[in-house]
């Protein structure tokens, strides 16, 4: 059961945060990798296809004593093993308005951004604001309240020089949130998501279908199921990288995914 804290004054921005704490926690095996040092988490984009899979994959493995899941809405998760976690907690926030939510931030080592959308969902303008400015300020607001980690969700041929306006956005998000100076930036660069999302987009169906055959000869070389992108996310919180900037691009992320 979710129960948020009373609503703002009407023209502030939501910061509700809804605590999942109630129930008790299904049994689970010793916290690994991050959660042998204590450390806590946030996702931004948790709703997307990779941030769901992410959510059910560090809520499986108990990677972390606490993992905010800060969004612009409540998810009702039928999966016990997310629903019934004590370490799970919800946070409503106005992401036009970050800065005013930026205690939701404090002392979570650990940041997961999974931020993404369409131009034909919310047009150029829209992208860019939710791809880049969402997503560097979230970075930004998480170092501020102490975040060691920032793992960003990239996508192959982002290049910030690119005539490709999507490519340029996600190049220019990644040398914006490089430029802030985090001890560890993550980038992960998967190809075509492999999943059934919600909403079908009929071009990405219809270049699954034509790209499932390369994918069985050729894993992770052109495109990357989104579970195993959440995967290589969670084990690489864990790894050891001699350089506070890194890229795995989707070989390499499936690669990271399937070596466990």
């Amino acid at each position: 059961m979710v129960t948020p804290e009373s609503p703002p004054p009407e023209g502030t921005p939501e910061t509700t945060s809804v605590d999942e704490t109630a129930a008790t926690p299904p049994a689970a095996s010793e916290p690994t990798g991050a959660a042998e040092e204590a450390m806590s988490a946030f996702i931004v984009g948790y709703t997307g296809e990779v941030g769901k899979e992410l959510v059910k994959e560090l809520a499986r493995r108990n990677t972390f004593q606490k993992l905010k899941l800060i969004g612009r809405r409540v998810v009702e998760y039928e999966d016990e093993t997310i629903s019934k976690n004590s370490a799970i907690e919800q946070v409503q926030v106005n992401f036009d308005k970050l800065e005013v939510s930026k205690d939701v931030f404090e002392g979570l080592q650990v940041g997961f951004c999974c931020l993404g959308t369409t131009r034909g969902s919310s047009g150029k303008d829209g992208q860019w604001k939710i791809d880049h400015d969402y997503a560097v300020k979230a970075a930004e607001l998480a170092k501020a309240g102490g975040c060691k980690q920032y793992h960003l969700v990239s996508s192959v041929g982002a290049n910030a020089n690119s005539y490709i306006f999507y490519n340029k956005l996600k190049g220019q998000t990644e040398d914006d949130i490089k430029a802030l100076g985090l001890e560890r930036v993550s980038i992960y660069r998967p190809g075509l998501l492999m999943c059934d999302r919600e909403k079908p987009r009929t071009t990405e169906w219809l270049a699954r279908k034509i790209m499932a055959p390369l994918d069985y000869m050729f894993p992770g070389s052109f495109t990357n199921a989104t579970s195993l992108v959440a995967k290589a996310m969670s084990l690489n919180v864990a790894g050891k990288t001699e350089s506070p900037f890194e890229v795995f691009e989707s070989n390499e992320i499936h690669k990271l995914a399937t070596e466990e």
